[in-house]
């Protein structure tokens, strides 16, 4: 029993120390320059990896990046061009006595900013250093940037090369080798491109899949929510909404039919009174023509008397007739049919 509780005791203290050696002060990073073994690296460098979250392979061309940055992009400081120097530190996780009281993203800068002063990460007098720092289960990555490093790496450039970094982890499902190598590369095409007075075009950011899922998600939850609990109240906004735009559109087609009925109205108006104009013009032609053949048999005592041809009685027989026998003109005179024959 004594041996049980003993070998519990040891994997305790094993357990213990492997979770403190895993977790990291800023004072208790090696420097890469005095000690590159202890940040596995071969030679003094300024990359250091004392917990091996990146392959040998990716450190050494981290390395290369670091001295090519140093090598090509120079500036003037102190009569006389040097290089930016950079920094590239990665732990496995902060100690969590470190700046407790601090959030993450303040803890990590805190955590470069300490890396850089006990480095001397830049030139004296320059301020020319660069620090990029990366806590693997915390989850944080951070640029530090020296105020004379800062016109060439401005703050909107670090949140571009930090953005694409976390995405590139996200996509290789957590391993840091690909992120923090194409960190570093981002870091050299804006300092050459700035140092040479160009402009480095920062594509704008747009969401992953993830992010939208996300976003999606709590769009169901939140307002989905707030709908079935508020309901009432949604239906109440809802109804009045749909009354302030229905009643204008009723107005409208209220309107429009009126408009309708009254041309309706109108031509069946119209109609009615051309068929009765229609019916009095018959009526007067009936009329007319009924005349006219009353006439042609008989002449009114009103009339003239006189036949217009032999200007006799036209009461008169002529031309041995028992009886006169008339005929009329288009122009309405009178005349013995006889005197024409």
């Amino acid at each position: 029993m004594a041996l049980g509780y003993k070998l519990i005791l040891m994997a305790s203290v094993v357990s213990l120390v492997s979770s403190v050696s895993s977790s990291w002060m800023p004072s208790d990073i090696p420097n890469p320059v005095a000690y590159p073994q202890e940040c596995l690296m071969p030679h003094p460098s300024r990359v250091c990896d004392p917990n091996g979250a990146l392959s040998t392979s990716t450190r050494k061309r981290v390395q290369s990046l670091v001295e090519l940055i140093e090598t090509n992009v120079t500036h003037s400081c102190n009569g006389k061009m040097v290089g930016y120097q950079v920094a590239v530190v990665v732990v496995n996780r902060m100690h969590p006595a470190f700046q407790k009281h601090y959030d993450k993203v303040d803890r990590a800068e805190e955590f470069a900013i300490k890396i850089g002063d006990t480095w001397g990460v830049g030139h004296r007098g320059c301020e020319d250093g660069i620090v990029l720092f990366v806590s693997k289960l915390d989850r944080i990555a951070f640029i530090k940037t020296a105020p004379g490093a800062r016109e060439v790496l401005p703050d909107n450039a670090v949140s571009y090369i930090i953005r694409e970094m976390t995405s590139t982890i996200k996509a290789n499902r957590g391993s840091l080798n690909t992120g923090v190598e194409g960190a570093v590369a981002l870091m050299h095409q804006v300092l050459q491109s700035t140092a040479k007075g160009e402009a480095f075009e920062i594509p704008e950011s747009s969401m992953d899949w993830a992010d939208m899922i996300f976003l999606g998600i709590f769009f169901f939850l939140f307002v989905g929510g707030l709908g079935l609990a508020f309901w009432p109240f949604l239906a109440v906004i809802l109804t009045g909404v749909f009354l302030c735009l229905a009643y204008p559109i009723a107005k409208i087609m209220d309107k429009i039919d009126d408009c309708r009925g009254r041309n309706g109205n109108d031509e069946g108006d119209d109609d009615a009174e051309a068929e009765r104009a229609l019916q009095r013009i018959r009526s007067a032609m009936d009329s007319k023509d009924d005349k006219k053949d009353d006439a042609e048999d008989e002449v009114d005592d009103d009339e003239d008397q006189l036949c217009c041809v032999c200007l006799e009685d036209l009461n008169k027989p002529v031309n041995g007739e028992n009886k006169a026998k008339l005929s009329v003109l288009p122009c309405g005179h009178r005349f013995h049919t006889s005197c024409i024959e």
